[in-house]
């Protein structure tokens, strides 16, 4: 056998041996990563300063909102799905912490807005929060869901978590929401 031949040879068992090694490498590098550049950066950062003081007076940057054709204020089903968000064992860490900053539905804010003692008409909630969480038909609504830092971690189970909210409390297909 020529040293050529041996060579390649050699190289092909190195490369056979290594490939395991390559596709677990792979794998990991294609899996989605929480990563922020403020993550890289010491408290001290002036800009760091800032984002923080942002984030706890408006929240994290991670939102989910899910509304679909028959999402409205009138909708019943949306008062059990945000229920579950809110207490579902799924939704909470080992020690019992939720993975949202807040879960907020425009079916909650209508009716806590237009309950009575509020001093405001039916006509003046819908107009303040048409085009926020109210659509412009006057009906339509959505839920809005903010992560935790600690629910980014998890943030593809969440989000699965959530759909089978959906399902379970709204009685909708994988294709009906958005």
């Amino acid at each position: 056998m020529s040293l050529s031949r041996k060579r390649f040879w050699l190289l092909l068992a190195y490369l056979l041996l290594l490939l395991p090694f390559i596709i677990y490498g792979a794998a990991q590098a294609m899996q989605t990563k929480v990563n922020s550049p403020l993550d890289w950066v010491d408290n001290s950062f002036p800009a760091r300063a800032d984002y923080d003081q942002f984030s706890q007076l408006f929240g994290n940057s991670d939102t989910v909102i899910v509304s679909w054709s028959g999402c409205t204020i009138h909708n019943p089903d949306l008062d059990p799905f945000v229920n579950s968000l809110r207490t579902d064992a799924v939704f909470r860490d080992e020690q019992d912490e939720w993975y949202f900053e807040r879960v907020i539905s425009g079916r909650e804010l209508y009716r806590q807005l237009t309950a009575p003692g509020t001093g405001l008409t039916q006509p003046e909630v819908l107009r303040r929060l048409q085009g926020t969480f109210i659509g412009k038909e006057n009906a339509t609504t959505c839920v809005i869901i903010n992560f935790t830092p600690a629910g980014l971690q998890k943030r593809k189970a969440l989000v699965e978590a959530i759909q089978n909210s959906l399902q379970q409390h709204c009685h909708l297909e994988t294709d009906q929401w958005y």
